[in-house]
């Protein structure tokens, strides 16, 4: 009399896998996914009811950071696309429960939608500089450092600041108000180029 073994479907395996990747992103190891794996609700078992042994598992985490793999790969403007739509969709339905009425977390919802989407097709602003005071973030190209430094050039000379020491106050961020005074009321190098 032969047994006949119950078959390990495809279906069978994709539940398996989608057990074990929800594990194996926790950091748990193979080891302890075997162990959980009977656990769960529902219990992810072999058809015959018995649990699956390590190696399974291993061989699952192999496949997993393949699939990983390649789905890291796919390129961005493809990743972008889904991920508009996706938000585009988060839209649709937290205006849908507006317009039923529900709108205290769903009008945030929508704001938050719209600065990922904003944030995602670049159109937000870039930071800005703050010439009188602080230095904001700024990707500052070497072309756009030329040009402000020639439109400093072009002006009639500032009895009190040359270039050079506004330049540092720039770069360190100091205000005019917060730099301390020499014996001569200019800045604290003497307001000179100091022979540059």
């Amino acid at each position: 009399m032969t047994i006949q073994r119950a078959k390990i479907t495809p279906d069978l395996i994709a539940k398996r896998r989608e057990a074990v990747a929800r594990l194996r992103v926790r950091q748990l190891s193979a080891r302890k996914i075997a162990e959980a794996l009977p656990k769960m609700n529902p219990p992810i078992l072999k058809p015959n009811g018995e649990a699956y042994k390590k190696s399974v598992i291993i061989n699952d985490i192999h496949a997993l950071r393949e699939e990983w793999v390649e789905s890291a790969s796919i390129d961005t403007m493809t990743y972008a696309s889904e991920m508009l739509a996706e938000l585009v969709e988060v839209k649709a339905v937290a205006w849908a429960r507006v317009i039923e009425g529900k709108p205290s977390p769903d009008l945030k919802t929508i704001l938050c939608a719209n600065d990922r989407i904003a944030k995602l097709l670049g159109l937000n602003a870039p930071d800005r500089v703050d010439l009188c005071g602080t230095l904001q973030t700024i990707p500052f190209s070497e072309e756009a450092a030329q040009k402000l430094l020639e439109r400093f050039r072009s002006q009639p000379p500032d009895p009190v600041i040359d270039i050079t020491a506004h330049a540092n106050r720039l770069s360190l961020g100091v205000t005019l108000s917060d730099e301390p005074k020499n014996g001569n009321g200019k800045g604290g190098n003497g307001g000179g180029n100091n022979g540059n």
